[in-house]
């Protein structure tokens, strides 16, 4: 089997070095890895957004400099060849949820193999929220299948698709019953169990932090609006702090938000406990273990819509850490309260969430989640108490700590999970449609919009050398191509030179249609229509 998957140039996969992975890149790089170890015959295509493989720069580096641990398994493809490709007898398209309707959209223009689609939910959130699940709703087929990664996002995702589905059968005279759901799935995401653990004393000693220290951590994004409001975690702190004076606050995470950062600053501030945190900002990756190993107990106040399972918790429980954390989303089903951690109080608004749906078609979906966010009341008393219950009792740390590692490794280990996925996408391959016969494409901008243009280009057209400019070959590098675009533009110029050759004769000898078309822009070459070619 072989499964793909799309990329784009704003998400910056596979720079763990640079510490700017977001959680869904960081599960979509484990899903892969831990995928082809399970299976030794899966292989993954990466398919980048872009026609052309220079347009990709740094990236198109970046992924095949990922693919080389991975062996031939893993290929970076270029995207005109993803037609061909999906006809394998055994391919499914793996996406996140938001690039569902993207590839549903394609398969219906372009392909004639009814290849299966699985949808990773990793924000529920989506942007034009019922728009989004109606488009879902209505690309995907039989064989395709939705995952969602808590009973909490699955929920979301069934009672978005059944609204938006009643809406479009009322609105088009249709019977809800004739519009079948795809399937959705649970399943959960994993994470990677160290068999040895860094002592907490090294990992204190590598960031500076007393050896006997209670340290508290928070782990995620720091910016109110996508994550979490640390405000109540820094006033339960300070409470904790007046007790214990070996309680020290670690917040760690990536941000772009100085001003959020300079918020939390000035709170500790006024607290007088900056002398007792340490917060590191967009760190390594490589870093996260040892941030990990260094807490006591780690904190995730979540009460952002935009999160649906919780991976850094994992993380943390991976490392034989408590967890204290909102009773919210997808935390519930990680954290079992008395046991590996704490779930504390989580309060929702109605009212609020009321007037800000009435609003939800004019405002931005970070917005939305925002003013969700700060209308959700998670328990600072309950907090405090929960952290000066542990910072009280070594114990207790330890003994909830080995818990939830257990727990880790009995459900969320990856090659559990991966085990999961590969019996879903084996399940969506054998219930794949037959070869279509017909497409239905949505898009066709030769039809909407070749009446632009007075002439068009063909295989017929021909090409000669300018002679307006007639640049000289090894001067095309200053027109700030890359040196093989540059290459190739030489070597059309060279097979150019002696006579004028029609634009089918080019392509035989291998130059692409966009570099002529490039070149003859940029006035290098002339590229003649052919007789008859004048549109109206």
């Amino acid at each position: 089997m072989t499964c793909g998957t799309l990329i784009t140039k704003d998400v910056q996969f596979h720079r763990a070095e640079r510490g700017d992975l977001t959680g869904s890149m960081v599960a979509l790089d484990q899903l892969m890895r831990s995928t082809l170890e399970v299976d030794s015959e899966l292989g993954w295509d990466l398919w980048p957004g872009t026609l052309w493989p220079e347009a990709l720069g740094p990236l198109g580096r970046d992924f095949r400099t990922a693919s080389g641990f991975m062996g031939h398994r893993v290929c970076l493809q270029n995207l005109d060849a993803l037609a061909k490709r999906v006809q394998s007898p055994a391919y499914a398209f793996v996406v996140g949820l938001p690039n569902v309707p993207k590839v549903a959209e394609w398969r219906l223009q372009a392909s004639s193999v009814g290849f299966p689609i699985c949808g990773i939910l990793h924000a529920a959130n989506l942007p034009d929220l019922g728009w989004s699940y109606l488009r879902i709703a209505l690309g995907l087929e039989n064989c395709d299948a939705l995952v969602a990664t808590s009973l909490a996002g699955k929920a979301v995702v069934e009672q978005a698709l059944s609204r938006i589905t009643e809406w479009a059968a009322e609105r088009f005279g249709l019977q809800k019953s004739r519009i079948e759901l795809p399937r959705i799935r649970c399943i959960p995401l994993g994470t990677e169990v160290p068999e040895a653990l860094m002592s907490g004393s090294q990992a204190r000693s590598l960031l500076r932090i007393a050896e006997d220290a209670f340290v508290v951590l928070y782990l995620g994004r720091l910016t109110e609006r996508y994550k979490a409001d640390l405000g109540g975690l820094i006033t339960a702190f300070a409470a904790v702090a007046k007790e214990n004076s070996n309680a020290c606050l670690l917040l760690a995470g990536q941000t772009t938000d100085a001003s959020y950062v300079g918020y939390i600053k000035a709170r500790l501030g006024m607290a007088d406990l900056l002398h007792r945190s340490l917060i590191l900002e967009n760190f390594p990756e490589y870093m996260k273990s040892t941030i990990l190993a260094a807490c006591s107990v780690m904190v995730s106040p979540a009460d952002c819509i935009q999160e649906t399972f919780g991976l850094s918790l994992l993380e943390a429980m991976a490392q034989g850490k408590p967890v204290i954390a909102s009773n919210w989303s997808g935390y519930r089903e990680l954290v079992e309260d008395g046991k590996t951690g704490f779930l504390l109080r989580t309060s929702w608004s109605p009212e609020i969430a009321g007037i800000v749906s009435t609003f939800a078609p004019l405002l931005d979906p970070f917005e939305i989640a925002h003013r969700l966010a700060q209308a959700t009341v998670v328990d600072c008393d309950a907090l405090t108490a929960a952290l000066k219950s542990l910072g009280e009792h070594p114990d207790l740390v330890r003994l909830m700590g080995e818990r939830g590692r257990e727990r880790v490794k009995e459900d969320f280990c990856w090659p559990r999970v991966a085990r999961q996925y590969l019996e879903l996408w084996k399940e969506q391959v054998e219930t794949a449609e037959a070869p279509r016969t017909r497409r239905h494409p949505m898009h066709d901008y030769d039809a909407y919009f070749s009446h632009y243009a007075g002439q068009f280009v063909d295989d017929n057209s021909t090409i000669i050398v300018s002679t307006a400019s007639e640049p000289d070959g090894h001067s095309i590098g200053g027109f700030g191509l890359s040196e093989r675009r540059a290459q190739e533009i030489r070597g059309l110029l060279s097979f150019c030179g002696n006579r004028p050759k029609l634009v089918s004769e080019a392509r035989r000898a291998g130059f692409l249609l966009h570099t002529v078309l490039w070149a003859a822009k940029q006035g290098i070459v002339q590229v003649c229509p052919p007789v008859g070619a004048l549109l109206g």
